[in-house]
């Protein structure tokens, strides 16, 4: 079911879960063709990136960072996920920073904009595994100067092949 707020069994769910390690929340959007109050006469996307912008720069102030964010153009597996628009992993420092984020006085001041452009979202919390590759890669050795920017994709790709 796509919503746009939490219950509150979905917040103690999510608290319960690793408390020593950042969380990486999967954000599956899906925008109103049309905002509404108070951003009529914008796209659903453009009333919600105007709460992206503002959002980004306060999880980066706490810690946080957007790791990626994209268009969802197809689905390749499975069925569920139809009419998502965009995909976003955002990491936070850990699950309370993302709560205390999310029920801050600036997220409700800004949180008017995710409204008038989201029709509803799925929204994933995820834990890094010890040991996985793509943390390895994407950001521990990364930050140690050992990998740089791209490097799993491009090894992926290179295993691959090239495209036909």
């Amino acid at each position: 079911m796509i919503a746009l707020y939490p219950t509150q069994e979905q917040i103690q769910a999510l608290l319960s879960g690793p408390q020593d390690r950042p969380v990486v929340m999967l954000n599956l959007l899906r925008f109103k063709d049309r905002a509404t109050e108070p951003d009529e006469g914008l796209t659903g996307e453009e009333a919600y990136q105007c709460y992206a912008d503002d959002m980004t720069r306060l999880v980066a102030s706490r810690g946080g960072r957007v790791i990626w964010s994209g268009r969802v153009d197809s689905q390749v597996i499975g069925d569920g996920a139809e009419g998502y628009h965009m995909a976003a992993l955002v990491e936070y420092p850990s699950r309370k920073a993302f709560v205390e984020i999310a029920m801050s006085p600036e997220v409700a001041k800004i949180g008017v904009h995710r409204a008038a452009g989201l029709e509803g979202q799925w929204l994933l919390a995820t834990t890094t595994r010890a040991g996985n590759e793509a943390d390895e890669v994407g950001r521990g050795a990364a930050s140690r100067g050992r990998a740089k920017p791209g490097a799993r994709a491009r090894a992926i790709s290179e295993r691959e092949g090239p495209e036909e």
